[in-house]
Parts: structure tokens; C-alpha cells; sequence
């Protein structure tokens, strides 16, 4: 049994979601392309996050433990504040392509648990990412001019979101699980030729996909970068956000809470409790 982390909650509902594409593609609706896929996988993957939900918690406290190990009585306040943190995904829709040259760019963040301060801090980490499916012809579509010159100026890092059929006699039912080509900027000439059955790439399924993601292998955890290349006005992107509350999507380096004050209030309330019965 894997070991409870936001990671791999993030993972499990993914996989879920992509299984869940695969399946209403092969019974439904076979021949899809790129942007069906994507807002299809968007229902799935909300849906997955929203029935799962009660899990999170479980996940969020394991990630925040060993920050805390030496300091017992803040654990109390983290698993308090850990039950009111959520997770949302959201696909902001394409307007017009944007200075990214990426049809969909993938930001997921993580809070950073501090043992020192007890301040739980915010970190995202984003990607630009071109879908590209192939044709019936075994062919994939060429990026454009404008795209090749955006992508050299953006991130260091960028994934080709690889769509492909399993089926070659026309139906176009049987969607192969989603390949991510990780590149270089500097290898925006090789990514050009689109020839990705032979070029040299790190290639990854989703999970090992997410991994490196959280890890830092892949995109930027800089703001300013992720709000220049990933965000940029008009560009398609999938966002799954770390809420502390029903309204309050955080930045990167936001302060999502304060345990030791948790843990303060926590211990002021039962004090004033307790001289309440007291009185009695």
C-alpha cells in the first residue's frame, strides 16, 4: 500500500481520471481529438478529486509529520488545519494563443510544512505543455513558426503532451494511456521535427510525470516564470489549486496558516473553557 502523500493522492485520482477518458472514448465517443480529450479529462479528474476528498486529509497530515515530530502539541493543530484545506482543478479554456506557444500548461501546488516556524507555506510548480495527438496517417502535426519562438523563450523545461490511438483499423476507439515528452529549449529544433517514435526524449506515463513535477525536474517553482509562461492571457492551462478555504486560492510563498497560532487559540479556548466550568 503506498504511503498516504499529496503526491500520490494527486496520482490516484489522475490515473482514475485517465481511465475514465479511455473508457467513454472506446464506448462513446471514438475519433476524439486534442481539446475534447482535455476538457473530458478535466470532468474526470474533479470529479475523482471531489469523491476522494474525505482522503486528503489523511494525506495533507502525513506530509506535515515529520516537519513537527519533535513538537507534539502542534500536531493537534495540524490535523485541525489540515481538515480544512481542498483541492480544485480548473481548465481555463482557450481564447488565443498565447506567448507560450502551449496549448495547455499544468501547475500543481504543494504546501511546504516549516518545523521551525510553523508557518505552512505555498509552492507551485508549473509546466508549458504542447498536445499533440497523432493522425490516422501515423502523423503528428508540426508546431508552428510563432510556437517554435515561444517556446525557446520560455521555460528551461517543457513537456509535449503525447495523444495516440492503440487501434490502426479506423475506429479510433482504444486512446493509449497519456505520454509526456519532457525537453530542453535548446531542443526545440529536434521537438520541431515531431517525430516522436524515434527522437531521443524523456518520455514518462503521468504518474512519473506528476512525480517529477513535485519533485522540481520538470518546469519552473518561480512565480514570476509561472505567471509569464504558464499563465499567460488566452492560454489553455490546468490548475490544481491547494485551498485553506472555500474562497482562498493561494500564490506560491502565501502563507496557507500558522500552527503554532493555531495551537495558541487552541489552548486558549480550552482555558477560558475550563474557567468557565469552573465558575460553575
Amino acid at each position: 500500500m503506498e504511503h498516504p502523500s499529496l503526491k500520490n493522492f494527486i496520482i490516484k485520482n489522475w490515473q482514475e481520471a485517465e481511465k475514465n477518458v479511455r473508457n467513454d472514448i472506446r464506448s462513446f465517443c471514438p475519433k476524439s481529438y486534442e481539446l475534447f480529450v482535455t476538457e473530458l479529462f478535466h470532468l474526470y479528474l474533479c470529479k475523482a478529486f471531489q469523491k476522494n476528498h474525505p482522503d486528503l486529509r489523511q494525506c495533507l497530515i502525513s506530509d506535515a509529520l515529520p516537519a513537527v515530530l519533535e513538537k507534539q502539541e502542534l500536531r493537534n493543530s495540524i490535523e485541525d488545519f489540515c481538515g480544512k484545506i481542498s483541492l480544485q482543478v480548473v481548465l481555463h479554456k482557450l481564447s488565443s494563443e498565447a506567448r507560450t506557444g502551449g496549448d495547455l500548461g499544468v501547475i500543481v501546488g504543494k504546501p511546504i510544512f516549516s518545523g521551525t516556524s510553523g508557518k505552512i507555506f505555498l509552492e507551485r510548480q508549473g509546466v508549458v505543455c504542447q498536445a499533440k495527438m497523432k493522425d490516422e496517417r501515423g502523423h503528428w502535426n508540426p508546431l508552428s513558426t510563432s510556437q517554435v519562438g515561444r517556446l525557446k523563450d520560455g521555460l528551461d523545461t517543457f513537456a509535449c503532451l503525447l495523444y495516440d490511438y492503440g487501434d490502426w483499423n479506423g475506429e479510433r476507439r482504444f486512446l493509449n494511456g497519456f505520454r509526456w515528452a519532457i525537453f530542453r529549449k535548446n531542443d526545440i529544433d529536434l521537438v520541431n521535427t515531431l517525430n516522436f517514435d524515434s527522437i531521443q526524449a524523456t518520455e514518462y506515463l503521468s504518474k512519473d510525470f506528476i512525480e517529477n513535477l513535485f519533485l522540481g525536474n520538470i518546469g519552473s517553482n518561480d512565480e514570476d516564470r509561472i505567471n509569464t509562461c504558464v499563465l499567460a492571457s488566452g492560454n489553455p492551462y490546468l490548475e490544481i489549486i491547494i485551498m485553506s478555504g472555500p474562497d482562498e486560492p493561494m500564490q506560491s510563498g502565501h502563507v496557507l496558516g500558522d500552527v503554532n497560532a493555531l495551537a495558541s487559540a487552541q489552548e486558549e479556548a480550552s482555558t477560558v473553557q475550563i474557567v468557565g466550568n469552573v465558575n460553575k
